[in-house]
């Protein structure tokens, strides 16, 4: 895990005076922005064994750190486990539903549709995060290819505070283009690599 401190380098430079807990909040706050709009921190999360009867189970992540953004894909016992949509199941669904599948409503925890859920299955869940509120930090292999553009977002919105030695309205507009900019390519990386994986992946016709 790389902390805020980490960023320093990348950033201090143009703020000359600000305050060092004014930096980590805007860090932390373009580090939110990045990563809910680039999708670029995926993960295959840890899987949750389930308990007879029970639906829905809590996703194996650390709260303090991190936060999901979407729900990517999901296994069962290795097997694909399609993505639902709550509102397209019967109302009735949670009675007695023979279709496998999940959900999430408040990505905090998803839901198994299939009912009455077995058992000893091993659900593996595959996320989009973004750093929590009370994130001290991302890893280090995120910080390795997106710190840039993170601090660019970061100074760029520190530089608006008006009346300080560090404010700068054009090089702000600069910066946050630079970030916006960084997003942009983050996300496209992200669809690339996601298409190469199918390609590879994709079936020979017989």
């Amino acid at each position: 895990m790389k902390p805020w401190t980490d960023f320093y380098p990348y950033i201090l430079i143009y703020l000359p005076g600000c305050p060092y807990p004014v930096v980590d909040q805007a860090l932390l706050l373009a580090s939110m922005e990045y990563f809910d709009k680039s999708l670029a921190w995926k993960e295959w999360l840890d899987p949750v064994q389930t308990l007879a009867g029970v639906n829905e189970y809590d996703f194996e992540i650390t709260p303090s750190q991190q936060e999901i953004v979407q729900l990517c894909a999901a296994t069962t016992d290795g097997d694909d486990l399609p993505l639902a949509l709550p509102d397209e199941l019967p109302s009735d669904w949670q009675t007695g539903y023979g279709k496998p599948g999940i959900f999430t409503r408040d990505r905090r925890s998803f839901w198994l549709t299939e009912t009455p859920v077995a058992a000893g299955q091993f659900i593996k869940t595959e996320v989009t995060l973004k750093p929590s509120l009370t994130a001290t930090g991302i890893p280090d292999e995120l910080f390795a290819h997106h710190a840039q553009a993170i601090a660019f977002g970061a100074a760029g919105q520190v530089m608006t505070i008006a009346g300080e030695p560090f404010t700068n309205a054009g090089l702000s507009l600069y910066f946050r283009g630079q970030f916006y900019q960084g997003i942009q390519d983050a996300g496209l990386a992200m669809v690339r690599s996601h298409s190469r994986f199918q390609l590879r992946t994709k079936k020979s016709p017989i």
